[in-house]
């Protein structure tokens, strides 16, 4: 299994240890190359997201430093860049729109989400 596949797993392992999430998309490669291989790089967003921001930060020290250890550990695998695109700190919805939307649910199974994602609003 390659490097982005084991980190792709990481991940996900990693959000669930800080109970967080971590979402990896826009997958690719700048190189030229057929369609079955990935014969130079590997580029790929990654999106971490937790109620406490403290834990959004020790998430990523935690992300960084096992994409490392990982390219380290193989050959001829280097982390050229690892970009902060965005920092948006978690936002708590309004507890009225929160209880509306639960009232209009009430005869659904409940489950609650927490995110800080504005579409989710």
């Amino acid at each position: 299994m390659g490097v982005f596949a084991r980190f792709v797993v990481a991940a996900e392992e990693i959000a669930h240890q800080f109970d967080g999430l971590a979402t990896i998309g826009r997958v690719g490669s700048d190189a030229p190359q057929s369609t079955n291989c990935i014969i130079d790089d590997v580029a790929f967003a990654l999106d971490i997201r937790h109620h406490e921001d403290a834990k959004i930060e020790a998430m990523e020290v935690a992300l960084r430093e096992k994409l490392s250890s990982l390219a380290q550990s193989a050959q001829g695998v280097d982390v050229v860049r690892f970009d902060q695109i965005a920092n948006n700190a978690y936002v708590k919805f309004d507890p009225l729109a929160v209880s509306c939307i639960q009232d209009a649910c009430s005869a659904y199974p409940k489950h609650s989400i927490v995110s800080g994602a504005g579409h989710d609003s």
